[in-house]
């Protein structure tokens, strides 16, 4: 069976429609619990739980890439060796083997890099966003809170000023 650059596109398309699908409600949930985990830490405790965060990332990503490399580099033939035993004609017969497994190999190399370049751009592109809606996210944290210090003013001031109504009306 030959695989297509078509079906591996459609492939990744259905893993990426379920990925969507579990992503909703796993995030909701990672949400719950390191809304739990934070939620009597001081600061270094923090910062050490952010660190170790990245530090989970960073070696899940190496991790895969290894594997990944493996993988490739395991599919590469292994060139035969001239056995004492063996005629002229047997080794080139294994020779020419050798020479069509290492020319599928190769193609196999140009389809999985091509797979691999087009990955480290979308990681790259993946990795922009993530960092821009970061961005966005905290400076729509910091506008809430904005907002609720606004509004706390704002309640504290109506408060004053009825205070001030009701001195008024029974003092002045």
């Amino acid at each position: 069976m030959i695989v297509t650059v078509r079906d591996l596109q459609e492939d990744s398309k259905e893993n990426v429609i379920r990925l969507q699908t579990d992503a909703k409600s796993e995030f909701e949930k990672q949400v719950d619990e390191t809304k739990q985990k934070i939620a009597n830490l001081d600061e270094d405790a923090i910062d050490e739980f952010v660190r170790n965060k990245f530090k989970t990332l960073n070696n899940m990503f190496l991790e895969r890439s290894n594997q990944l490399e493996k993988y490739v580099l395991s599919k590469k033939p292994k060139k035969p060796e001239k056995n004492p035993n063996e005629t002229n004609e047997e080794y080139e017969n294994k020779y020419k083997e050798y020479m069509a497994a290492y020319g599928l190999y190769r193609e196999f190399i140009t389809l999985s890099m091509s797979v691999i370049n087009k990955l480290m751009n979308w990681l790259d592109e993946l990795f922009n966003e993530i960092i821009q809606f970061f961005k966005n996210l905290w400076i729509l944290i910091k506008a809430k809170a904005q907002d609720i210090a606004t509004n706390v003013q704002n309640f504290v001031a109506k408060i004053a000023e009825k205070f001030n109504q009701l001195c008024n009306y029974l003092f002045g």
